[in-house]
């Protein structure tokens, strides 16, 4: 049987509450967007629909800037939460991890 040290437990309880911080900005947008375009088509208002979902691809924009700002903040963070550097060290190897970064670059160091 494995076991897990209390730096792994640490590890993924901190940055789970970080990655949270950068997931519920996009699904709010993601939920609202929807929304607003849905009540639009079904008032056949195309062209309402198609200005809503313009202007909204340009606030997620401007959200996708602001998620990029946390994601490079990501040690700081949990530092400020209380990580050992221990568990800074793999919190940001696991959030880029989890958020999918795929080439290898410093963004949550």
């Amino acid at each position: 049987m494995a076991h897990i040290g209390p730096d792994a437990v640490a590890t993924v309880g901190l940055t789970e509450s970080l990655l949270t911080l950068i997931y519920t900005p996009a699904m709010g947008l993601s939920i609202g967007v929807t929304a607003v375009v849905a009540r639009r088509i079904r008032r056949k208002e195309r062209r309402g629909a198609a200005e809503a979902a313009v202007q909204e691809s340009r606030l997620g924009l401007i959200v996708a800037v602001v998620i990029g700002v946390v994601a490079r903040a990501g040690r700081p963070l949990l530092a400020v939460m209380g990580a050992s550097p221990a568990v800074q060290t793999m919190g940001v190897t696991y959030a880029r991890v989890m958020l999918a970064e795929r080439r290898d670059r410093h963004a949550l160091s």
